[in-house]
């Protein structure tokens, strides 16, 4: 058991089983060589993140889309991000399914959040009260009825994205991101074990 993963290019991607309050999440990723990893973590108080990988790379995953699944009312996913551009424009997109449920509408999205708020939620505050960016529908275009938010990173900091789904429909999720990489949350992330 190690607490590294694999490096991926943009084109690999990053599959979450689920994610509850209470229960477990897992991400499958499978880089361009083949190497297989699964890592487990479990949003109890005392959670933990265990990382089985089938080689032994290095270096944490980096992908600019992952696809995850927010099965029950009120299930969050966070993720980190990096922008690949000190200064630079992020633009996320968020593709769900079942599109056709109205219950979704408004109760499915994403909130980027910095360390400063970050920290101020970890303190009490509310997401959506520090967010950065969040989804708006797009209305025309390839990527017409996604849910997309961009914002200017300032330096090359990393910024948490929290998906969530506040319906009591199932979903399935994809994020794409546009100027970052998506990142597994590190094994030894105080700050997953504490998020809501």
């Amino acid at each position: 058991m190690t607490n590294t993963a694999p490096v991926a290019t943009d084109t690999d991607t990053a599959t979450v089983a689920g994610s509850t309050g209470n229960a477990a999440f897992q991400f499958t990723i499978t880089g361009d060589n083949g190497d297989t990893m699964i890592t487990q973590v479990n949003s109890t108080p005392a959670a933990t993140l265990a990382v089985a990988q089938t080689s032994a790379l290095t270096q944490p995953l980096q992908v600019s889309t992952v696809e995850g699944s927010l099965p029950t009312i009120f299930s969050h996913s966070y993720w980190t991000l990096e922008p690949t551009l000190r200064d630079g424009n992020v633009i996320l997109t968020l593709d769900y399914d079942p599109r056709d449920q109205k219950e979704l509408n408004g109760r499915i999205n994403f909130w980027v959040i910095d360390e400063d708020g970050l920290r101020r939620i970890l303190a009490g505050s509310r997401p959506d009260d520090l967010a950065l960016a969040a989804g708006s529908e797009v209305l025309f275009g390839p990527d017409k009825g996604k849910l997309q938010g961009a914002f200017r990173a300032s330096g090359r900091g990393a910024y948490a994205v929290i998906v969530y789904n506040d319906s009591v429909v199932p979903a399935t999720y994809q994020l794409r991101a546009d100027g970052g990489n998506l990142i597994v949350p590190p094994p030894d992330s105080k700050i997953v074990e504490a998020l809501p």
